[in-house]
């Protein structure tokens, strides 16, 4: 059989296993991309990173709707199909969670123990939010957009896990994105919705799927709220 022949099925194996998700939690999911995986300008869809705070929610896409409300003068109920005849852009975005490398940190820090793989590459595609604000006609004094989720805490007395940005920063270059890749979303990537932001001064990776947005004068406070300054941020829908 020879050496090279006797290193063939080990080196096959290890190849295999380089290539799987790391599973850092299992509940609730967070999956960590392998670092022989990084060697295109996009990542694997099914290599993706997946963070994730609660169970992802039961979605029926046919009565699905985007929901836009707030400080608008009009608002909007849109389906996907309503979403997709408005308009398509496609844009690549870095995705990585805040604490990719916590688990090279001494003294230990707590939190999910991503090593260096909580973070990728994809092209995403979809309509751009600033003509969705500009169809509802958002009043000139809301300051912020807040993205509410569909997913849901595991007990009441867990607070929802909400996300906002300055209403300037929405109305730049934030999409809200039907495709990953060229391909529909998976619900392990927030089908039908989440988010993904790329030069951030906080770097967040989670999944979450949305189902509705809301302009206000002020950020909405709570624990698991954070304004978000972004360069480029991809709401996927």
């Amino acid at each position: 059989m020879g050496i090279l022949g006797s290193l063939a099925a080990p080196v096959a194996r290890a190849e295999k296993f380089a290539h799987e998700l790391i599973v850092r939690s299992a509940r609730p999911q967070d999956l960590e991309t392998p670092v022989a995986a990084f060697t295109e300008e996009l990542t694997p869809t099914d290599l993706f990173f997946v963070r994730s705070h609660f169970g992802p929610p039961i979605i029926e896409a046919s009565s699905w709707r985007l929901r836009i409300e707030g400080m608008i003068e009009h608002p909007l109920a849109l389906s996907m199909s309503e979403l997709r005849k408005i308009g398509a852009t496609s844009r690549p975005a870095v995705l990585q969670c805040a604490g990719n490398g916590r688990a090279l940190f001494r003294p230990r820090v707590a939190g999910a123990q991503w090593e260096r793989g909580a973070v990728g590459q994809a092209l995403w595609q979809g309509v751009r939010l600033a003509d969705l604000l500009d169809r509802s006609h958002a009043a000139s004094s809301a300051r912020f957009v807040t993205f509410i989720p569909g997913d849901h805490p595991m007990a009441p007395t867990v607070p929802k896990f909400l996300r906002s940005i300055p209403i300037e920063k929405a109305r730049q270059d934030v999409l809200l994105a039907w495709n990953m890749n060229g391909a529909p979303l998976s619900i392990l990537h927030g089908a039908l919705q989440r988010t993904s932001n790329e030069r951030l001064d906080r770097n967040r990776g989670e999944r979450l799927h949305f189902r509705r947005l809301s302009t206000w004068r002020d950020r909405l406070g709570g624990k698991f709220v954070a304004g978000l300054h972004v360069k480029t941020a991809v709401l996927c829908v």
